[in-house]
């Protein structure tokens, strides 16, 4: 029922990513970054709109979707033997493609998401782009004080003696972990051999030893040593864990339009929806134990990607039907 709500509010808004065109606004239409797609009708315009209506809900944001009615202001480059007729466009309309297949979504669809794919593939290319030769950052006594209490993240940092054969077991595990955890969590590794000021700041004893630093740590002492196991999987629970303990529980917010409800239920991977009746068919005291038994759910299960929000029944017809 939730994701059926979700999408009867955002379908609406897909038919505007749609640009209606004339004939003399193609070519400054055309003029972009991203790749264009135009459909040409005929002058009854009814054929392929469909078809481009879907586009639109796949590729929003990644193309640029137009209609145009072949009229006597078309651009001659844009002119075609027959009707309908799709034009695919790129390098700011200086390249012009004819799309020969069939204007139906199953055919077009994968047509326009190869172009994407290999324009994207080139731009890497062009820009030198190539994965990280390892997510596991290295420090050492030069960058650990400013990285660790300036970042944003929250770093799990290794101390390792190279000739330590319990370091070489946990070494591909540890990379596991870190690329697996790269958009929460920062892995990192200190050569204690080669930073020994370090290893005695934190009076690391034996090797390997953990330590864990919530982002923006201020007083190094106060690291969390690491207890978890030394599996790729026991080092992402554990990381998970205390990501979890760091979050304040959620709150259970009013929805009463459409973006809070996008902030804070549809985003989340499980949303609970209380429906309230209205406050003036409830004393404050019947309104209050309402409320706290929802904090006392929320509290069962303190989840950050879990989403609350309350609705209050009668206030908003056009609402309380959606659902």
């Amino acid at each position: 029922m939730l994701l059926t709500v979700a999408l009867l509010f955002i379908c609406s808004s897909f038919s505007d990513v749609i640009k209606h065109l004339k004939g003399k606004d193609v070519e400054d239409w055309a003029d972009g970054e991203k790749f264009s797609v135009l459909l040409i009708q005929d002058k009854e315009g009814k054929q392929g709109l469909k078809c481009f209506e879907n586009l639109a809900k796949v590729f929003e944001g990644y193309i640029s979707i137009g209609i145009v009615k072949n009229d006597d202001k078309l651009p001659s480059k844009y002119i075609s033997a027959k009707f309908p007729a799709v034009k695919i466009i790129h390098n700011k309309g200086k390249t012009i493609t004819d799309y020969t297949g069939q204007i139906v979504c199953q055919e077009l669809g994968p047509h326009i998401l190869d172009l994407i794919t290999e324009k994207l593939k080139g731009n890497i290319k062009d820009q030198g782009c190539s994965p990280p030769s390892s997510y596991v950052v290295p420090l050492g006594d030069s960058n650990f004080t400013e990285l660790i209490q300036n970042s944003e993240h929250h770093y799990l940092v290794e101390f390792f003696a190279p000739w330590c054969g319990h370091c070489k077991n946990l070494a591909p595990h540890w990379e596991k972990a870190a690329k697996e955890l790269k958009n929460q969590m920062k892995l990192a590794a200190v050569d204690a051999t080669v930073s020994r000021s370090l290893a005695e700041k934190f009076g690391i004893q034996g090797f390997p030893t953990i330590k864990f630093f919530p982002a923006g740590t201020k007083d190094l002492s106060k690291a969390a040593d690491y207890n978890g196991g030394r599996t790729a999987d026991e080092i992402v629970n554990w990381a998970n864990s205390m990501l979890q303990s760091l979050v304040p529980p959620p709150e259970c917010v009013q929805a009463y339009d459409q973006s809070i409800l996008d902030k804070h239920c549809f985003s989340k991977v499980l949303c609970f929806i209380a429906f309230l009746p209205t406050k003036f068919n409830a004393d404050s005291s019947t309104w209050k134990k309402y409320l706290n038994s929802i904090d006392e759910a929320i509290n069962l299960v303190p989840s950050s990607n879990f989403g609350w929000v309350w609705l209050e029944g009668a206030t908003n017809e056009d609402f309380d039907k959606a659902f």
